[in-house]
């Protein structure tokens, strides 16, 4: 009976234990999911649209960028050249968009057009325009 005792006092102790540990494991693994989400949305990569301009001037078509698809929200622009700059057509905006960046360069053209309007929420670079 000495014997039965002490292993119910030994399991005891055991459950004790075991329930402090998981309290901490299910706290660390929150705090751990958390910072991973975290770590996702600030180091995920906007994607980058490259204007082509081989259907026409219209920023809303998508076979006017590399890719066939239109920016949107969470994109980065990219303009490096327009009608000057060998490239078929410039880029005319007629309707409201908002991308991350907006970068020109060389001769690249942006036109925004009476019905457009275009929010950077990360801000726009123009390189030797």
């Amino acid at each position: 009976m000495i014997k039965s005792g002490t292993a119910v006092a030994q399991a005891g102790i055991r459950q004790r234990s075991l329930r402090k540990h998981c309290r901490l494991g299910r706290a660390t693994e929150l705090v751990f999911v958390l910072a991973s989400g975290v770590m996702l949305t600030i180091g995920g990569t906007a994607q980058a649209q490259q204007w082509d301009g081989s259907d026409s001037d219209a920023w809303e078509t998508g076979t006017n960028w590399v890719g066939d698809a239109a920016p949107g929200a969470g994109d980065n622009v990219v303009i490096n050249d327009g009608a000057a700059g060998g490239l078929p057509n410039d880029t005319v905006l007629s309707t409201t968009t908002t991308v991350t960046t907006t970068t020109l360069s060389g001769n690249g053209n942006l036109v925004i057009g009476d019905n457009g309007s275009l929010e950077n929420t990360g801000g726009m670079t123009m390189l030797g325009v």
